[in-house]
């Protein structure tokens, strides 16, 4: 059920650390979508849906990514994070940015929103509509859209379920802590496949023109 209450101040937690081996290589950060690459869109629909601060996370192409941000700029309030772990492995990421959040100089939240930087489709009304799913900060909880019974975005915990997670130790993430503990995490049936849709290969970046008619560049 939706909460009523609110989520509280929200942040964001963008995990941009693959290499993009099945697209050859490609930061698919930087992969560019109506010529706005990928971090920045997903960043300027986060900012519409209420979430203004968040970190970026990445890896292999972190140089690269930071070289760009650099020159672009993020929106104040945003940062690229390089995450630490040598194999790149997903739960290296989440435990970087938690680690991130969890820093007192970070500031104050309730809820983080959790997704990978490849999602084109998803719109901050759709990222609105997620965060009517938010946990209350009662216990350590997350909550999690599906859709046509697989796990989609943005997966949501609470401050309490980040600390949680942190204090499992490695190499558990919110991933595994969610499969640990089902009884803790809520689900809700989404309205659309935008949280789903991911840039994998260079089947889905044709698949991506031929849907929407945009220009998609790597």
């Amino acid at each position: 059920m939706p909460s009523h209450a609110g989520p509280g101040p929200v942040v964001a937690v963008i995990l941009a650390a693959g290499e993009g081996r099945r697209l050859g290589g490609v930061c698919k950060a930087l992969i560019r979508v109506q010529g706005e690459p990928l971090v920045w869109r997903l960043v300027r629909q986060l900012q519409a849906s209420g979430v203004a601060r968040g970190v970026v996370v990445a890896g292999a192409h972190a140089p690269r990514l930071q070289a760009q941000v650099s020159h672009l700029g993020l929106p104040r309030g945003w940062q690229v994070l390089a995450e630490p772990g040598a194999d790149g492995l997903q739960a290296d990421s989440v435990r970087a940015a938690l680690a991130a959040l969890l820093q007192p100089a970070f500031g104050a939240w309730r809820v983080a929103a959790l997704l990978p930087v490849d999602l084109p489709l998803l719109e901050a009304a759709d990222l609105r509509d997620a965060l009517r799913y938010a946990p209350t900060p009662d216990a350590p909880a997350f909550a999690r859209p599906e859709w046509e019974g697989a796990p989609a975005h943005p997966v949501l915990l609470n401050r309490a379920a980040a600390q949680a997670v942190w204090a499992a130790g490695p190499p558990t993430d919110c991933r595994a802590y969610m499969r640990q503990h089902p009884h803790r995490v809520g689900l809700w049936a989404a309205t659309n496949d935008h949280g789903v849709f991911d840039l994998d290969t260079s089947g889905d970046l044709v698949a991506l023109r031929a849907r929407t008619g945009w220009t998609v560049s790597v």
